[in-house]
């Protein structure tokens, strides 16, 4: 039986094919008669810009004064005339649609000037305004791109921030007081001419060096040619572009930067100045907030009042409270504030209804 049925599906397949094909014959030979062999001309006058034209797909001349005409044959079934013409760099296509009379066998088809003109201008629109739409899409892109880059930026900086200690001076770093002073008279000893508002050979004094952004350039006016580390290198860079701002007008991580160079400014000036072996792990460890202790309950008793359930009963300053544990469905249920009702029904619960429902 099913072989059957499989034989007279594939005699309707073949009989469906088959119409398809005789349909589609019969279309052809009804365009082929719509459409017999024509010859014909077209002509006209190209506007100034146009470069060349073909007319389905043979090359066209033109005169001196861009007349150009061409006689073309179109076979049976071929329905039109294609001009691509290339104007000022554009590419323009025209279609014209050569219908047949039965005691007409030549045709003429005339191209105006104006037209050529009118068409290149809505081309030449059209293009001006795919470039500008083109250009908004690049315009848009690479603000995208600035925006990611400049979120890239932001957490680099933040990570560096949290990451590098404070470039400040602290007193666990020098091993005497004397050392304070001395470095600080050394820097006055050089006369910088920095409007100092702390006080004399303090560490306050130094700190307030390092918030000066440039520095740098006040030391080289002074004649301090140093041979600089990488490190001192790579900050005098990347500090570059802000060092003539005042500290004020800084964002954190510039003003980081710039005490960052200054600092190490002076451990290379000064033999005084203390140098920091890590710069991650420098400054005063801060305490850390005492963790409070886990509450630590008692229970006083506990009660299997049905299989698989348990009572307990736990104290707290001076209040009690119960709870049931139901280990089947890994509950447990407060019974604070539960009624007596509530709870005598829950109680009489058999303990299978608690057991988790499957998903």
């Amino acid at each position: 039986m099913a072989q059957k049925k499989r034989f007279c599906l594939i005699i309707i397949c073949g009989l469906v094919l088959c119409l398809c094909q005789t349909d589609l014959s019969a279309a052809i030979k009804d365009e082929f008669k719509k459409f017999p062999p024509v010859s014909g001309e077209i002509y006209g006058q190209a506007t100034a810009g146009v470069k060349s034209i073909t007319v389905n797909g043979k090359p066209v001349s033109f005169d001196a004064n861009q007349n150009f005409r061409a006689f073309i044959k179109l076979k049976a079934g071929e329905k039109y005339l294609v001009l691509r013409i290339n104007y000022e760099g554009l590419r323009i296509v025209k279609k014209y649609l050569i219908l047949r009379r039965s005691p007409i066998s030549k045709f003429k088809v005339f191209v105006p000037k104006e037209k050529i003109e009118k068409t290149g201008l809505e081309a030449r629109q059209a293009a001006l305004e795919a470039k500008r739409k083109k250009l908004l899409a690049l315009k848009a892109g690479e603000k995208a791109k600035a925006e990611e880059k400049a979120k890239t930026k932001e957490k680099e900086e933040k990570l560096w921030m949290q990451k590098v200690s404070s470039p400040n001076f602290y007193p666990n770093e020098f091993k005497e007081s004397s050392v304070i002073k001395a470095l600080n008279q050394a820097i006055s000893s050089d006369r910088y001419g920095i409007p100092f508002k702390s006080q004399e050979n303090t560490i306050e004094r130094l700190n307030e060096i390092l918030q000066v952004p440039n520095f740098y350039e006040i030391t080289r006016v002074k004649g301090k040619h140093l041979t600089f580390t990488p490190r001192i290198k790579s900050l005098i860079e990347e500090t570059k572009d802000y060092r003539w701002k005042s500290f004020s007008q800084l964002t954190d991580f510039q003003k980081k930067k710039i005490m960052f160079l200054n600092r190490l400014l002076l451990e290379a000036l000064y033999s005084q100045a203390p140098k920091r072996e890590s710069w991650l792990a420098a400054q005063p460890a801060k305490p850390k907030p005492a963790v409070p202790s886990a509450r630590i309950t008692e229970y006083l008793y506990v009660w299997e009042f049905s299989s698989g359930k348990l009572m307990l009963v736990k104290e707290w300053k001076g209040n009690y409270s119960a709870e049931i544990n139901i280990p089947i469905s890994k509950q447990w249920l407060d019974l604070k504030g539960l009624s007596e009702k509530d709870l005598k029904e829950l109680i009489e619960k058999p303990a299978a209804a608690f057991k988790p429902k499957k998903k």
